[in-house]
């Protein structure tokens, strides 16, 4: 299942890294003024959580060709995307939960670290893990009631995002208080659909792959858990030679920490054969240069840092993400 979806992914990649070249090309040689149109500026203002590549339309929202090639952001700022996942994550929960107030989200660590990656990819991990983490403490802790409810926000255990940034890795750990797993379900996290027992048939509401946060259903998710965020996220992040593990203490809590090669120098994680999901690896040294902006000249070979690699930095400073 999981090499089905990354060759699926892989095809839509390469389609929409081939378009956005090209509108670039048109762009930049006056070959086309659909950045210029009044339509299309009134339509970028009304998205309510704009994707930096709109798919649709075949470019980037902001082409600048400093910080992007194509689909593909060299300079990603990782507080900005968590704070944007984090947004939206505790408004939808506010609306479905009819709640004022939502766990509050922390962020500390390497709070100024950029990274090379497509910025619809890890806004789509990092959002199914935070629908995760939020929906786990919400359901567990006793919801505010009455008109006091507004100012009891500390009544939900905050939930931490902690960024650290290594030599060629950079790693989101999720911590929340929701509970942990149980010992029966844990064996089955990696399953698609295991809420419902039917792994097939939730895929069916998947639509277009594109890993879109501001999709519809990514919306409505969190009354319709359809158990299919965390390996989804899983496939998307080694698909670039990353990972996503959980660690869990039933009674408590659960830590989720999400890999991530920061320099963009990983080609694409696709398997043949079979795998297995209960342990995935990948070997720096079979994984050269793919994003890499010119001729094979320029690659250059990170495997002598170790893509495992993870220097810990103090947590010097916190942010404080509301709903």
């Amino acid at each position: 299942m999981n090499t089905m979806l990354r060759s699926r992914i892989s095809r839509r990649v390469l389609a929409e890294q081939h378009i956005s070249l090209t509108n670039h090309y048109e762009l930049v040689h006056g070959l086309t003024e659909r950045w210029a149109s009044p339509e299309r500026d009134r339509e970028t203002e009304s998205t309510p959580f704009p994707s930096m590549y709109d798919a649709e339309q075949g470019h980037t929202l902001s082409p600048d060709s400093s910080t992007s090639v194509g689909i593909v952001h060299t300079h990603c700022n990782a507080l900005d995307i968590i704070d944007r996942c984090s947004s939206r994550c505790q408004s939808i929960f506010s609306e479905a939960y009819q709640s004022p107030t939502t766990p509050e989200i922390l962020v500390d660590g390497s709070l100024n670290a950029r990274f090379t990656y497509i910025p619809d990819h890890i806004e789509y991990i990092l959002y199914e893990l935070l629908k995760n983490a939020v929906r786990a403490v919400m359901e567990r802790t006793e919801r505010p009631k009455g008109p006091k409810a507004s100012n009891e926000s500390s009544r939900y255990p905050p939930i931490r995002v902690t960024i650290c940034e290594g030599h060629t890795t950079l790693v989101f750990r999720i911590s929340d208080q929701g509970g942990g797993i149980s010992t029966d379900i844990l064996p089955h996290i990696w399953e698609y659909g295991q809420g419902n027992h039917n792994s097939l048939s939730n895929l069916h509401h998947v639509t277009h792959m594109a890993a879109k946060v501001d999709d519809p259903l990514s919306n409505s998710a969190p009354l319709t858990h359809l158990g299919i965020g965390l390996p989804m996220s899983r496939v998307y992040a080694t698909y670039w030679g990353g990972n996503v593990q959980v660690h869990t203490m039933e009674g408590f809590g659960t830590d989720v920490y999400v890999h991530v090669p920061k320099l963009g120098n990983q080609q694409e994680h696709i398997e043949i054969g079979e795998e297995n999901d209960d342990n995935v690896s990948v070997t720096p040294e079979s994984t050269p240069a793919s994003f890499t902006t010119s001729s094979g000249d320029d690659t250059r070979d990170n495997s002598e840092y170790g893509m495992n690699r993870v220097i810990q930095q103090p947590s010097s400073s916190l942010i404080r993400i509301n709903a």
